[in-house]
């Protein structure tokens, strides 16, 4: 299993922003490439972050991130954009790839579905 799949899972199962989730996103090559190395004081907190979960999402893909009382939080990435379809096209809702998360916080479903779209991004 690769790191970014496992650490999927470990959001699936995490209800508040954790520090060795936080740790090692920080660590997978993606957000090295972007970002660099830092060091432990410096790794953001992406499980409890909006501002830090977004760094996340792939490049040029579209996010939504929401909350409501009735199931909790929600987050939406999108490889085309969620209401035009393609780049310079107008195909309503020709939205792939997507992922869909909720859970306990904004940050938490946002960082999940966001390694979710840089998996698919991995050849």
């Amino acid at each position: 299993m690769s790191e970014i799949i496992r650490l999927v899972n470990l959001c699936e199962k995490a209800s508040e922003s954790s520090f060795p989730i936080n740790l090692a996103i920080a660590r997978l090559d993606f957000y090295r490439e972007e970002n660099g190395d830092m060091g432990d004081d410096d790794v953001p907190d992406f499980t409890g972050s909006l501002d830090a979960a977004v760094s996340l999402v792939p490049k040029d893909w579209y996010w939504q991130v929401g909350f409501t009382t009735s199931f909790q939080a929600w987050a939406n990435v999108y490889q085309t954009h969620p209401d035009h379809g393609e780049k310079d096209r107008n195909e309503f809702h020709s939205n792939r790839p997507y992922w869909e998360f909720r859970k306990w916080t904004p940050a938490l479903a946002l960082c999940h579905a966001a390694l979710r779209a840089q998996a698919s991004q991995i050849k």
